[in-house]
């Protein structure tokens, strides 16, 4: 397939239209989490959920040296 028939087939399936709106959706998201996700205290919730992981695989490697 020819690259440039390639590129106008994208350009003729609005390709570059959805890509351009999908990175704007992301963008905007990306946006209202940061300000909204310290009012929720959600950052908190990540570094627990993080940390009680951390935990439990730190725990694991310690029980397979030990032969549990």
């Amino acid at each position: 397939m020819n690259s440039r028939n390639f590129f106008s087939e994208l350009k003729r399936r609005n390709v570059y239209k959805v890509a351009v709106a999908y990175a704007v959706v992301a963008w905007l998201l990306i946006q209202i989490a940061t300000q909204v996700f310290p009012f929720f205290e959600i950052p908190n919730w990540g570094r627990a959920i993080d940390r009680a992981r951390d935990r439990n695989r730190i725990s694991n490697r310690a029980g397979d040296r030990v032969g549990v």
